[in-house]
């Protein structure tokens, strides 16, 4: 509508100039004029339609150009995209080339996928790859995966198709399937397949050999599945020197199945008599076998380590004799240069006569032809060994010297061998070593000891049971004066390290105060008995008010921190054991009331206390009362799963 109304004024205006023009310039008729004008009129239409034409045209030209760059953008920019997907799709398949032309980047990618469990993507891609290249370590990875998973049979199978893909196993593909069938919980059938595997080794056509760690691998087999007269003939055909040749875990997992089959593998209805007879054949074994370790550790040929020093002395610890608890002793001091500490029980002048008169005498006759040629006495074996090669002393050997002591009953020695190891060899000792070595001061009375012990025990090892045994020390050292003291510092000790505190080393501290330091109080009772009682009736007052002040902790836990008492298990034994303290706790208070042991002053208190506790008491019956059902609702409730 605008360009039509633009048109009609330029129209108007051109009239109005040519009538002008020819008034003025031409005097022609009207009619002449006004076709004159009509003509230039339509002339000057034509020209100016043909002008809005034209540039409709053209504009409408630029719209569809611009329409159509528009449309080839956008087609253009969905081809882009399309080529990128195709590009990520191509850069990955590339990058699955590249990993099929280089083996180690294989195995990694092998193993990270793995890792995440797609086993079936990591299977596809090892069998792709086997066809242009050798791909051992990938179907290794694919081995040891499966063996992890208990998937023994898959293992083999996988082998199989190794093999059959041409890709030749290497000596850690023998490890990887000996190492996953010794940890199989079917030892037979694992020891079938492992020994058919290692028969195809020993062919001349193989390309591996057997060495070391697959024999100590089916020598772990072999004990396993309790075959220890097959274990002890393959260990004899081992060689001396080679890759096949012993070491020290060879010996370690043989002298630990000779062990264990005498202690765990009983005949049913064996008499104990017989029991004692497997006992002494598998110290004479495990004898003949360190004698040979010795000689190999002495011409250079091998190296020991602790765990095969503490083998040998295990089998010596469950022996009955006490020279052969002793022998641990020399043998600690042979393969770890640490004196010893206790003189021997053997005598000088023979000392193998001594041992073999011994062990043939508690022998059959069958028994003593196998003990006729053998020297069984540690020190037979005379060894020099360089600093170098000594085993290095830890823990373990730690726990096994305290054992022998213990068993020996020699706690200076036990303080001595203790200073040894953590103080110059600097070892810091585990749970075991603490509980043996306060054993062993327990035994000897050594209740201050004790105490200075749990000082310097680490706080993760804080346990009732350490609790337990340091005041039994005080306990059986009753007859020192600093007894009731050194129980006291252990109760602080307990009420710092323990969140709940242990009802029965309470107990053990409420009967000392009532028995502790009795000699002494027999000589005082000669000069003057009411003195030795009064002295008595502090003991027992003060070990009172330590019990009550550990009570107030023990009822906030059982009333206000322990609201579900069916969850678990030994709450019921915990309440048996409150309910046992509260009582002894009213007896002390009676007695120390009937007997007059306090000053009169304290009565309306203590009479008060006892009160409470015997509210305690009864409080206590009622909740075990009503735990206990819940307990055995628990015991007999079916699970959901068999439902």
């Amino acid at each position: 509508m605008g360009a039509m109304q633009h048109m009609k004024q330029k129209i108007l205006v051109g009239t109005n100039h040519l009538s002008l023009r020819f008034n003025s310039i031409y005097s022609i008729p009207t009619r002449v004029l006004r076709e004159a004008q009509f003509k230039q009129c339509r002339n000057v239409y034509k020209l100016e339609s043909s002008r809005s034409s034209s540039s409709s045209h053209s504009t409408q030209k630029i719209l569809t150009t611009d329409r159509i760059n528009k449309r080839r953008q956008w087609i253009s920019h969905r081809k882009s995209v399309a080529t990128g997907i195709r590009r990520c799709i191509d850069t990955r398949s590339n990058f699955h080339i590249s990993l099929r032309n280089d083996p180690l980047k294989l195995a990694d990618y092998i193993r990270r996928i793995l890792n995440k469990g797609n086993f079936e993507v990591a299977l596809k891609t090892v069998r792709d790859a086997s066809r242009t290249i050798q791909c051992v370590v990938s179907w290794n990875h694919l081995i040891d995966w499966l063996m992890s998973k208990g998937k023994m049979r898959a293992a083999f199978k996988i082998y199989q198709e190794m093999k059959k893909r041409a890709n030749i196993p290497d000596a850690h593909t023998y490890t990887i399937l000996f190492r996953g069938c010794s940890q199989s919980k079917h030892s037979k059938q694992a020891l079938a397949r492992v020994m058919a595997v290692y028969q195809s080794m020993l062919l001349e056509r193989s390309q591996v050999k057997p060495n070391i760690i697959h024999m100590n691998a089916i020598l772990k087999m072999y004990a396993t599945a309790g075959e220890i007269d097959s274990m002890l003939y393959l260990m004899s055909e081992l060689p001396t020197s080679g890759v096949r040749a012993a070491n020290s875990i060879t010996f370690s997992t043989v002298l630990n199945a000779l062990r264990h089959n005498a202690i765990y593998r009983l005949p049913t209805g064996l008499s104990p008599d017989h029991q004692r007879q497997r006992i002494r054949e598998m110290v004479v074994n495990g004898r003949k076998i360190w004698r040979d370790v010795l000689s190999r550790w002495q011409r250079g040929d091998m190296w020991i380590d602790e765990d095969l020093v503490s083998s040998i002395g295990r089998i010596l610890l469950i022996s009955e004799d006490r020279t052969d608890w002793d022998e641990i002793l020399t043998l600690i001091e042979q393969t770890m240069a640490i004196p010893r500490q206790l003189p021997t029980l053997r005598p000088s002048r023979d000392l193998n006569n001594d041992a073999e008169d011994q062990l043939k005498s508690r022998s059959t006759p069958s028994d003593q032809s196998q003990l006729d040629n053998s020297n069984l006495t540690l020190e037979s074996v005379p060894v020099t060994p360089t600093v170098s090669s000594l085993a290095k002393p830890g823990r373990n050997s730690l726990s096994l010297v305290l054992n022998a002591l213990l068993l020996l009953s020699a706690k200076e020695a036990a303080t001595k061998y203790w200073n040894i190891f953590t103080k110059e060899h600097h070892i810091q000792p585990d749970l075991e070593n603490y509980v043996s070595y306060l054993r062993i001061l327990r035994i000897f009375r050594a209740s201050t000891e004790s105490v200075e012990l749990l000082r310097t025990m680490p706080q993760e090892y804080m346990c009732p049971k350490m609790f337990r045994i340091a005041i039994s020390s005080c306990v059986r050292d009753k007859n020192n004066q600093h007894a009731f003291s050194n129980a006291g510092k252990i109760l602080d000790l307990m009420h710092r390290s323990l969140k709940e505190p242990d009802v029965t080393t309470i107990i053990r501290y409420l009967e000392l105060s009532q028995i502790s330091s009795s000699s002494s109080l027999k000589e005082s009772s000669l000069v003057n008995e009411t003195i030795s009682k009064e002295r008595l009736g502090a003991q027992i007052l003060r070990a009172l008010d330590r019990v009550q002040e550990l009570l107030l902790s023990i009822k906030s836990y059982l009333f206000f921190g322990d609201t579900d008492l069916e969850k678990q298990s030994n709450r019921h034994e915990f309440l048996s054991n409150v309910e046992l303290l509260v009582q002894k706790a009213i007896k002390a208070h009676t007695r120390i009331l009937n007997n007059k042991m306090v000053p009169n002053q304290l009565f309306l208190e203590l009479k008060d206390r006892r009160f409470q506790l015997l509210h305690l008491k009864s409080r206590l019956t009622n909740k075990s009362s009503l735990s206990q059902p819940l307990l055995k609702l628990r015991s007999i409730r079916p699970n959901k799963s068999s439902m």
